[in-house]
């Protein structure tokens, strides 16, 4: 008997240390809807202040999935999925729910938008991946980037397949290939759409820097690029899955 009262504490004791430790969240909005083939299912979703989201669907059919999207279309997920948990910046987004394939049917989801109240602390996170991590600036050659309200975000993600840079340089989407070995990092062969902005000298600035780049360091969450052993960049993760 005592060795099942015993057991009986430690399971609650248990359970208690993993309810404690769970993020505390705050349901931002909740949707529910049918998603069918060639529709996409929009939802808005504003952001006025930097938070870290969870975003979940559940639906009757393993075909539903859900992509977030900026305002111009781009997409913040490198994949469609079910369920990601991510730090989202400023600015206005919609959750695209949809049906893919070309399949006929019809599926009832459930969409849940929550802000993790009690995100780790920055110095309890594991150091980022340079692979597959998209990385916003915000800071170039030693000033703060600041963006307008009406602007997305200046950012970059280094891919594995055949060693591809791309993103957002503030006016043109870029594009590029990079070389990596421990702490050494070059860009070559970057290019740019043609897209005609009034202003683009931060552009010019950041991708020149990138050209530049010849060593990196990630601490945390934050990525340092360096040129002749000087900061040149410093840029900070958004946790994409």
């Amino acid at each position: 008997m005592k060795a099942f009262f015993l057991i009986a504490l430690l399971v609650f004791s248990a359970v208690s240390f993993a309810e404690d430790m769970a993020p505390k969240t705050n349901v931002i909005a909740e949707y529910t809807g049918v998603a069918a083939s060639r529709q996409v299912q929009q939802y808005p979703l504003q952001v006025k202040e930097d938070k870290v989201l969870r975003v979940t669907l559940e639906a009757n059919d393993s075909a539903v999935y859900f992509l977030i999207k900026e305002e111009q279309g781009q997409s913040l997920l490198q994949l469609q999925t079910t369920e990601w948990i991510g730090k989202v910046p400023i600015g206005n987004y919609t959750v695209d729910v949809f049906l893919a394939g070309q399949n006929t049917r019809e599926a009832e989801f459930r969409l849940r938008l929550e802000e993790i109240m009690s995100p780790v602390e920055p110095n309890q996170k594991p150091d980022s991946d340079l692979i597959n991590t998209r990385w916003r600036l915000i800071q170039l050659n030693g000033n703060d980037v600041e963006i307008a309200e009406s602007s997305s975000d200046i950012y970059m993600t280094l891919r594995p397949e055949e060693n591809k840079v791309n993103g957002y340089a503030g006016c043109n989407n870029f594009f590029g290939t990079y070389e990596t070995s421990e702490r050494i990092l070059r860009f070559s062969n970057i290019g740019a759409t043609k897209k005609a902005c009034p202003d683009l000298d931060l552009e010019t600035e950041f991708l020149n820097s990138l050209q530049s780049t010849e060593e990196y360091r990630i601490e945390g969450d934050q990525l340092t690029l360096y040129s002749n052993s000087e900061p040149i960049a410093l840029f900070e993760a958004l946790y994409l899955q």
